[in-house]
């Protein structure tokens, strides 16, 4: 994995306990909580664990390293597990009859990954979601 890192971070307030290298989201009270549901935003990844209530640094450009779900190939585009906020290939996901999603994308890969290996990846939140 590579040791440089380039991440831009902001601080947050944890609004629920967060891992390190969990994908993360706002929620409605202005704090960052684990991504959970196929709804909600990706705003990034945590860099460090924090208790409901503390302070949590969260890479939101650059690279990053996030927690894998399950195996991810070099160059994927990775999106997060839902309830769990770890990575997972984004063709994973299947659309439905009436509804294409393609999901909240987090990045893209820069190395492999097995199940709960940490991985670096290219941090660029995207907000792509069609209904129809």
């Amino acid at each position: 994995m590579s040791q440089t890192r380039l991440g831009m971070s902001a601080s947050f307030l944890a609004g629920d306990t967060i891992t390190a290298y969990q994908i993360v989201t706002l929620s409605a009270a202005n704090t960052v909580i684990p991504w959970a549901t196929a709804t909600s935003i990706i705003l990034g990844v945590s860099e460090d664990s924090a208790d409901s209530g503390a302070a949590v640094n969260v890479v939101i450009g650059g690279t990053g390293k996030v927690q894998c779900a399950a195996s991810i190939s070099v160059g994927a585009v990775i999106t997060s597990q839902t309830d769990t906020g770890l990575a997972i290939e984004a063709i994973n996901l299947a659309p439905t009859v009436t509804t294409l999603v393609v999901p909240f994308v987090l990045g893209q890969a820069l190395h492999a990954g097995s199940t709960n290996a940490v991985i670096e990846v290219a941090i660029r939140p995207s907000l792509l979601r069609f209904d129809f």
